[in-house]
Formats: C-alpha cells, structure tokens, sequence
C-alpha cells in the first residue's frame, strides 16, 4: 500500500463513523417529540395508584410529568403537581419501547392509550373521578 492511500484510509474512518452516529435516527420524530414536551405543561390526575419500592402516589393525585427519550425508547415520569419540578421525587408511569410501535414508528396512539390508562388530563377527568377528588378535599 502506498502512502497515499493509507493517509486517504486514515482520513476516511472518522467521516465514516460519523456518518453511521447521524444514520442512527430516534424512532421519534423533532416534530413529534415537541408535541410530546408540550404534554409537560399540564397537570394530570392519576386513574391509579402508584406504588414504588414504597414510595407512593395515589389514584386521583394531581400530578405533573416529564418525558424522556432515547433513539428506541420513551419514558414518562410523574411526580406531585405541588412539588417544584427539580426538587420532586419521579415515578415511573410508562416505559415504552420502539419494538412496540408497528414497523418501529413512533404513534400518538398508542402512546396516548398506554398514557390514559395511568393518567388523565385534569380539566378533562370523567364525572366519577371529579367526585373522588370533592372527597379527598374534605
């Protein structure tokens, strides 16, 4: 091998690398993970109980959530709307993997239902839950 071929071999590698870094695209969309973040701004009510390694929220605590993704993952934590959002304590609510999606492409869908069946909307809580809540006030 001549020189100038292992100084182009030596050059190439890197490039090539940082091709295969970019290539390596989030099932998540820019778009889709705004939309995602916005969900952050909301306060929720939990439609369950929360149990983790003995540290509890409870079904019809106000909460707060934060979402975090990776290239082939989601996760969407809870934790007290009341408490200051670096200062809480997080619980896990879902953990979703990009093997759930059909063909690996993330879907508001099926987000959406793995979210609501944990936690709704707080101004768009069913009648039963609101009643729940009157309860826990008195």
């Amino acid at each position: 091998m001549n020189v100038e071929n292992e100084i182009l071999i030596r050059l190439m590698l890197p490039v090539f690398f940082l091709l295969s870094l970019f290539s390596c695209a989030s099932f998540i969309t820019k778009p889709e993970e705004k939309l995602l973040m916005e969900k952050e701004n909301n306060v929720y009510i939990l439609k369950k109980d929360i149990d983790i390694e003995s540290k509890k929220l409870k079904k019809g605590d106000e909460v707060r959530i934060i979402i975090k993704t990776g290239r082939d993952w989601l996760k969407v934590y809870a934790y007290p709307a009341g408490v200051e959002k670096l200062k809480a304590q997080r619980y896990l609510l879902v953990y979703l993997f990009e093997d759930e999606f059909f063909n690996k492409q993330f879907n508001f869908e099926l987000f959406n239902e793995k979210f609501n069946a944990v936690a709704g909307l707080k101004d768009e809580t069913a009648p039963h839950d609101k009643k729940i809540l009157k309860q826990k006030k008195k």
